[in-house]
């Protein structure tokens, strides 16, 4: 038997953003927006794919006509990219050969199963035993690469951490049996920790070596960053992530946050993410959902900013150096802003500028007029200060009243993580 391999850069195969399937649930987006629109996903798509993402997951068709919509939106954007740099959509899935051949039918070629082998799941979920899970898989995942040989198949035991491992065990055995390309072992609660990760990873990378590991990780204890780190250290292939960690609960590992830390860890491990852009990201999302980047977000503009005069000095070293490479500066979110290819992707982290750090009280078609004019002046810029002059000069054209004290008063307040 072959040595087992523990992670490295060159095991580390990627994060996959699950924004509009996870991230699509969180409570932020249900008290914000109710929903991401189709035109919001396309736009936070091309800049997740400019900035690197190479697998987004959503839900199946089979969930709700709107779901399907947007799912064939973001399959026609996909094929507008040239064949070589088309990233994946993978449906989330249940296991079920409805579920399935819904979201084949659609054109997606990346299936996400899922299914709870925990005595919760079995009992008041699915109602299956383990052998009748067994024979489900079977049905369901038996043929697909026959049928579809492009096809990469992923089964996931919900729950993992707090699944019995012989039972784990004997319906990832019928998944690999079966042709599953990849396991994944999500943290459902957020329950587990370093030790439990680091057993159960390297038991599985024991037992399973032809197939990748995926990790999902929820933070209702805090530990959605730290667990995923773990994780690609000890040799899992993908992580789960979305931005700002959005999703059910307290939500699962920030993509930024994670390639941050993996980034102190090892600056190749997001070799192929345009980390510059970081930042500009998060503010999209902001600008989305009218909010603040989270102050305890660590791509954020809080996290370079220190009341407490002994402090300052740590964060002029290696913390405002990183910060700094990923896009955290005022400025930063000006300069290049065509680095965010698409339609709209720039407009929105122009009005962000505006209103969250100038408090101006600026519509979308004003953002856009004036991203507009920004951009056309954009090769004759020199330097940060520059950019943020002209684009002051820009936005003063239009008379933009400024936003309400109070509301001044609560966007400070909320930067710094204040509730008011």
């Amino acid at each position: 038997m072959r040595s087992i391999e523990r992670g490295s850069p060159s095991t580390f195969k990627g994060i996959i953003d699950t924004t509009f399937r996870d991230g699509a649930q969180s409570p932020l987006v249900a008290e914000q927006i109710s929903r991401f629109s189709t035109q919001q996903r396309l736009d936070l798509f091309d800049a997740m794919h400019t900035y690197g993402v190479k697998v987004f997951e959503v839900f199946s068709p089979f969930v709700n006509p709107a779901e399907a919509e947007d799912l064939a939106a973001l399959r026609e954007r996909i094929n507008t990219i040239p064949s070589d740099m088309r990233p994946s959509l993978a449906a989330h899935v249940r296991c079920d050969a409805r579920d399935a051949q819904s979201a084949l039918n659609a054109g997606v070629r990346r299936l996400h199963f899922y299914m709870g082998a925990d005595e919760d799941s079995r009992a008041t979920g699915h109602g299956k035993s383990i052998k009748e899970m067994r024979a489900r898989i079977k049905d369901t995942l038996s043929g697909l690469h026959d049928a579809y040989p492009d096809i990469y198949v992923r089964f996931s035991g919900e729950h993992a951490f707090k699944t019995n491992r012989r039972k784990l065990y004997s319906v990832f055995d019928s998944a690999v049996e079966n042709g599953a390309d990849a396991l994944g072992i999500p943290d459902t609660t957020g329950i587990a920790r370093d030790t439990c990760i680091k057993s159960l990873v390297r038991s599985l990378k024991k037992k399973y070596q032809d197939v990748d590991l995926e990790g999902h990780n929820h933070n209702d204890y805090g530990y959605a960053i730290p667990n995923s780190v773990t994780e690609v250290t000890e040799g899992v292939s993908y992580i789960s992530t979305s931005i700002w960690g959005l999703a059910e609960r307290s939500g699962i590992a920030s993509m930024t946050g994670l390639l941050f830390n993996l980034h102190r860890l090892n600056p190749d491990y997001v070799k192929d993410y345009l980390i510059g852009s970081s930042y500009k990201i998060n503010t999209m999302m902001g600008d989305i959902l009218h909010l603040p980047v989270p102050y305890n977000e660590p791509v954020s503009l809080t996290n370079r900013t220190h009341v407490a005069g002994v402090h300052t000095k740590s964060i002029q070293n290696y913390e405002q150096s990183a910060l700094e490479q990923f896009g955290v500066t005022r400025s930063d979110l000006l300069v290049g802003a065509d680095s965010l290819v698409g339609p709209l992707s720039g407009w929105h982290n122009i009005r962000y500028y505006l209103r969250e750090l100038e408090f101006f009280d600026v519509t979308d078609d004003q953002a856009k007029a004036i991203t507009k004019e920004f951009k056309s002046q954009s090769r004759d810029m020199n330097g940060r200060k520059d950019a943020e002059e002209r684009l002051k000069r820009i936005a003063s054209k239009y008379d933009l009243p400024h936003l309400p004290r109070h509301e001044q008063g609560r966007i400070v307040y909320e930067r710094a993580g204040v509730t008011v």
